[in-house]
């Protein structure tokens, strides 16, 4: 019975020990992408200190210098050539979008990571469905807007009318995740955490960040939402 017992904890310490083996997440940019989607690779930062091995990359069509809204210039660590293999692909959203719907090279990219557990945030997701990966599916995208803007939720129906919408604070569909605007980036990736890990080390990097009271108040009024069309 110890033996037993002995070799069940093992083993239970080995699967954990697997699952926090090292992974990879690329985090695509572009010009104009909104400034506080950066906070995906600032969670992802303070991830680390619960998960040591974790790895995060900026990744643009070119590499280099990337011109974010507002006059925001970080330097993407690789290009699309360059980027190694990922665990995940995060899509980042922001006023760039409708450029990158229509960039062939962008549309490849991310078609190539069909496989590959993909997440957008924000109107990143006009730029997933570009791809066709969503058609059938439900996704989220950006629900509020200041006034004189137009409801991304109407032009995302008028645009990819294949897709149907929710919305929630993130959408599920397995290896596709759609998360909704602006500030729900750190809700996505945690939720990406919780998928790449487990949901015990999501539950600690948002507590790690102060962010695990407005994780739950999200999710209490938004959820999570899974499922096709």
């Amino acid at each position: 019975m110890a033996s037993g017992l002995r070799w069940f904890r093992i083993r239970k310490l080995y699967i954990k020990l697997l699952k926090m083996a090292m992974k990879k997440i690329g985090i695509f940019i572009y010009e104009g992408v909104e400034p506080i989607e950066i906070a995906i690779f600032g969670t992802l930062s303070m991830a680390k200190r619960v998960i040591p091995d974790l790895e995060m990359f900026l990744i643009s069509e070119s590499g280099g210098d990337v011109l974010l809204a507002n006059g925001l210039v970080v330097k993407a660590h690789h290009d699309f050539a360059s980027s190694p293999p990922v665990d995940a692909l995060i899509i980042c959203g922001g006023p760039g979008w409708p450029a990158q719907v229509k960039n062939t090279k962008v549309l490849q990219f991310i078609d190539a990571h069909r496989e590959t557990l993909t997440a957008s945030v924000c109107t990143g997701a006009m730029i997933f469905a570009a791809t066709g990966l969503l058609d059938g599916k439900v996704a989220t995208t950006k629900a509020s807007y200041a006034d004189g803007e137009a409801d991304p939720f109407e032009v995302f129906r008028e645009r990819f009318p294949k897709v149907g919408l929710n919305r929630a604070a993130i959408v599920d569909l397995g290896n596709q995740v759609t998360g909704g605007g602006v500030s729900l980036c750190i809700d996505t990736t945690l939720h990406v955490l919780a998928k790449l890990y487990d949901e015990e080390t999501a539950d600690k990097v948002a507590q790690v960040i102060c962010y695990d009271v407005a994780r739950a108040a999200n999710l209490r009024e938004r959820g999570i939402v899974a499922g096709t069309r």
